[in-house]
């Protein structure tokens, strides 16, 4: 497990759910898995579409760490 992810707390852990996307054209073009990963809203691409803040700074954090990780910048 890399560093980064230990220091991530998830709010929840989502099941796996098939939804229109496309991820779809890496795998079929670069023959590479993907994953989505996000947060929890609703009423995706409405007027009324929503995100819960909690998970906005969770996968902020998250991300961030990863990039982090990645460009291997040195933790103070």
């Amino acid at each position: 497990m890399v560093s980064w992810w230990r220091d991530v707390r998830m709010a929840s852990l989502m099941p796996a759910s098939v939804i229109p996307s496309d991820l779809f054209t890496v795998q079929r073009d670069f023959d590479l898995q993907g994953i989505h990963y996000g947060l929890r809203g609703g009423s995706a691409h409405a007027a009324d579409e929503y995100v819960e803040m909690e998970d906005l700074l969770t996968v902020t954090k998250a991300i961030t760490l990863l990039v982090l990780d990645w460009c291997e910048v040195a933790e103070d």
